[in-house]
Order: C-alpha cells, then sequence, then structure tokens
C-alpha cells in the first residue's frame, strides 16, 4: 500500500468488531479513535485507494479502504444524512 497522510483523527468512536466463522463468532468493542488516511498522492484513477479508515485497540483493528466510488458513496451518505435525510 502507499504511503498514508494523516487527513483527521476523531477521537471517542464505539466500534464493534464482530468475526463469525462457522459456529464460532467473536466481538471485540472498544471506544477508541478512528483515523481518516488519504495517500500522498493524488490517484490516477477511481480504482484506487482514495482514503483509509482505521480504529484500533490493544486486541483488534479495523480498516476500511475506499475506492474513488466507494468515497464519493461515503461523502454522498454523509451529505444526505447531514441535510435531514433518511438514513
Amino acid at each position: 500500500m502507499p504511503p498514508l497522510a494523516d487527513v483527521t483523527t476523531i477521537d471517542d468512536v464505539a466500534v464493534t468488531a464482530r468475526i463469525q466463522e462457522g459456529k464460532l463468532e467473536m466481538e471485540s468493542q472498544a471506544d477508541t479513535k478512528l483515523h481518516i488516511k488519504a495517500p500522498d498522492y493524488t490517484p490516477l484513477s477511481t480504482s484506487e485507494p482514495h482514503a483509509t479508515l482505521f480504529a484500533s485497540d490493544e486486541d483488534t483493528r479495523v480498516e476500511l479502504t475506499l475506492d474513488g466510488e466507494g468515497l464519493d458513496a461515503l461523502v454522498d451518505a454523509i451529505s444526505h444524512i447531514r441535510d435531514g435525510g433518511d438514513a
């Protein structure tokens, strides 16, 4: 993965990670920071990573990598919620 630059960090985010395989299920919950990072360069296409969001504690790390279309969809959804629309 290319080098990432810090965009922002959001404190006190409730994170729940759940993994299920067959009949085995594990869950981790934490109040932690959400880190938002972006590549140090301008992506050349929408299929390249445009943003990475991650949260971690001592036991678990959750990471989401969004391409251009995924980032656009997230921005649209957040804008819709912020403008008072239905989720």
